[in-house]
C-alpha cells in the first residue's frame, strides 16, 4: 500500500489518500477516504482530477471512495468492515476524464491570469461551485432567474452593473 504519495502532470500535483498495488495484474486501485456517508458529484470530479493525473504514470484498475456507513449501528465491539464503505466509481471517473482533461487546463489558464476582469463570468451561480465568492451579492430573484434569457443579453446587463432582475410579470420578452 502507497500512503499519501504526491504524483504530478506538467502543472498538476495531487497527492492521493491510497493506492493499492495488486501483483497478479501489475496494477493499483485508487481509494479516497471520505468523512461522509456517501459519494456526491464533488468527489468524483477530484477522484477523477487525480486519475487525469495517474494516468500516464501508473495502471489503475479501480477507483474507490472509502466512506462510513450511514445504516451502520454499533453492537459489542466495532466491526470496522460494516463501518466502511468501499463504493467503487470506476466507471463514472473513466467517463468524466475528458472533461476533467478540458477543466484542469481551463482552471490552469483563469488562475495564471494577471487581471481576474479577464475571466469569463459565471453565467450558472446555481450550479457553481463557489457562490459566495463568484455571486456573492446575488439578489433573491436576479437575471439569472429570467427564463430564456440569453447569455449576450445577461452579460450585457452584467456590463451595466444590472443583477437584480424587478421586471413586471410577462415583461421579459422585450429585453
Amino acid at each position: 500500500m502507497l500512503w499519501q504519495q504526491t504524483y504530478s502532470d506538467d502543472s498538476f500535483d495531487s497527492r492521493l489518500d491510497g493506492l493499492i498495488f495488486k501483483p497478479k495484474s501489475n496494477t493499483y486501485d485508487l481509494y479516497e477516504i471520505k468523512n461522509s456517508t456517501g459519494v456526491d458529484k464533488d468527489i468524483v470530479y477530484d477522484v477523477t482530477f487525480q486519475a487525469v493525473i495517474l494516468a500516464k504514470q501508473i495502471p489503475i484498475d479501480h477507483y474507490y471512495v472509502l466512506h462510513l456507513n450511514k445504516d451502520y449501528i454499533r453492537s459489542g465491539e466495532l466491526d470496522l468492515t460494516a463501518l466502511f464503505i468501499a463504493e467503487d466509481i470506476s466507471d463514472k471517473v473513466k467517463a468524466l476524464m475528458p472533461e476533467v482533461e478540458l477543466l484542469r487546463g481551463e482552471a490552469l489558464r483563469v488562475a495564471q491570469l494577471t487581471d481576474p476582469d479577464q475571466a469569463e463570468h459565471c453565467l450558472s451561480p446555481k450550479e457553481c461551485p463557489f457562490p459566495a465568492l463568484c455571486h456573492a451579492e446575488l439578489p433573491d430573484f436576479s437575471i439569472y432567474d429570467i427564463p430564456r434569457f440569453t447569455k449576450i443579453k445577461k452579460l450585457q446587463l452584467l456590463e451595466s452593473r444590472i443583477l437584480a432582475a424587478k421586471f413586471p410579470a410577462g415583461s421579459f420578452s422585450s429585453i
